[in-house]
């Protein structure tokens, strides 16, 4: 995926936008939390950033930085 690849809305009309991968999980989380503490007052409901871990066949895990937020 790519930055900015938005997944379909849900039913409860919030759609799911990837933002970037980490090798590391703590860097996602602290980029989590600092977007998180940032958001805009007038923010919806339930939008904020979070992360995913992913596995690699053979690899190692990696950690999808997402935004959910609500689209009109």
């Amino acid at each position: 995926m790519t930055v900015g690849t938005a997944a379909p809305a849900s039913a409860d009309g919030y759609v799911n936008t990837f933002i970037q991968i980490f090798n590391l999980d703590i860097r996602c989380f602290l980029a989590r939390d600092s977007l998180n503490a940032n958001l805009p007052a007038n923010t919806p409901p339930d939008t904020y950033y979070y992360c995913v871990e992913n596995s690699v066949p053979y690899s190692h895990s990696y950690y999808a930085l997402w935004y959910r937020h609500w689209v009109d």
